[in-house]
């Protein structure tokens, strides 16, 4: 008999700690909490009076709660005052939906569906965003039109099958873009084929074509931009106009270290021993050797007529560097730092093609990244 009480002793307290928990919440007024944690009780007990009782007074204190705010919003000029609206009615129909999950939940409650009101509010939410940005599309700056863009993308968020939304964005999106036209010019003769140079600017122009994100930046080939029969803003011609493979630098220091180590021991006694100390010393000689490499391509941006309104000229940098060293004197008074320096094996400097392709590769972020700061200014415009 003990042991049977010993057995349901755990799960009597569990029961009675939920219980106290959820009376816990409804005494603090946390409704939620209490809704959430009388429904956990009652899937292990749907005959737990106590807990359907605590379920009906929480749940209606809830939703008059959620009323209350509804009241005020309905009364206010907030722009976002029927979004708010409608997260009042996602609560309640939360409520809804948990409850009409368990039978004896439900029959005790029997929640109100509040899913038209939902409806209702996701429509006015949205013709309030459109409505807005209508009045921005008939400013016909780009920034306008970018603002407008963005309250559009809002109102798709509460009506996400609206064609009519859908085709608003596109016409605020292409109000709001910058086409340019991106050229490769090949001029340059130096130790790079033009293969090389080729693959290069197409690999930018790649990239910068296929970026992702919202930018209001566009970017074309010749031949995309015939097959969409866009018209770009500004043609920006890539010139390759330098690529310079380094040659080995070397930089020699030397510097001398000292040690104070044993030199002899003087044993007395097997625990009694006396040390003498001298010091020694060593020479290092450190080289470093230095391969810096540098490319340069030149942007030249020109309008719709051809006329140049933008230049500069973008860097990229490959540096390679090793250390080697070597000593005079006696090994002791290296550290542990120099030993390893002294023995490092020497390193073959990477191929001209390795440094090449390093140096195209920065030349190509800094060239992305040139471009877009350059051309986000547009959406200022």
């Amino acid at each position: 008999m003990n042991k049977i009480y010993l057995f349901l002793l755990p799960a009597l307290f569990f029961l009675f700690s939920c219980g106290k928990s959820a009376s816990k919440a409804y005494e603090s007024g946390d409704f939620r909490s209490a809704i959430d944690r009388s429904l956990k009780k009652l899937q292990k007990d749907p005959y737990d009076y106590e807990a359907q009782d605590l379920l009906k007074k929480s749940y209606t204190y809830a939703v008059s709660q959620h009323q209350d705010q509804i009241r005020i919003l309905s009364g206010s000029s907030a722009d976002n005052r029927y979004e708010q609206i409608y997260q009042q009615y996602n609560s309640l129909q939360g409520y809804y939906y948990n409850i009409r999950q368990i039978p004896s939940a439900a029959k005790a409650v029997n929640p109100t569906d509040y899913s038209s009101y939902m409806e209702t509010y996701k429509g006015k939410a949205a013709d309030f965003f459109v409505e807005k940005g209508n009045v921005l599309m008939k400013d016909s700056t780009r920034q306008s039109a970018r603002e407008a863009y963005n309250q559009y993308r809002y109102a798709l968020n509460y009506k996400p099958e609206s064609l009519d939304i859908k085709k608003k964005v596109e016409d605020a999106y292409e109000a709001a873009v910058v086409n340019v036209l991106l050229v490769p010019t090949n001029t340059y003769t130096g130790n790079v084929t033009s293969y090389e140079i080729r693959n290069f600017q197409n690999r930018v122009i790649s990239q910068l074509v296929n970026r992702s994100g919202n930018d209001f930046i566009r970017y074309f080939t010749e031949a995309d931009l015939k097959s969409k029969k866009a018209k770009a803003e500004e043609t920006v011609e890539l010139q390759l106009s330098n690529l310079d493979i380094g040659r080995a630098h070397d930089e020699t220091s030397t510097r001398e270290v000292s040690k104070e180590v044993v030199t002899k021991e003087i044993v007395h006694k097997p625990d009694s021993v006396t040390k003498q100390y001298s010091t020694v010393k060593a020479k290092i000689i450190s080289t470093k050797r230095i391969v810096v490499s540098h490319g340069e391509v030149i942007l030249t941006a020109r309008d719709s007529q051809g006329k140049m309104v933008w230049t500069e000229n973008v860097k990229g940098e490959h540096r390679w560097e090793t250390q080697l060293a070597s000593f005079n004197g006696d090994e002791r008074a290296l550290s542990d730092a120099d030993k390893n320096l002294v023995n490092k094996k020497e390193e073959n400097k990477p191929s001209e093609s390795t440094v090449i392709n390093e140096v195209l590769r920065q030349l190509g972020n800094n060239l992305s990244y040139r471009l877009h700061n350059h051309y986000s200014r547009y959406g200022q415009m």
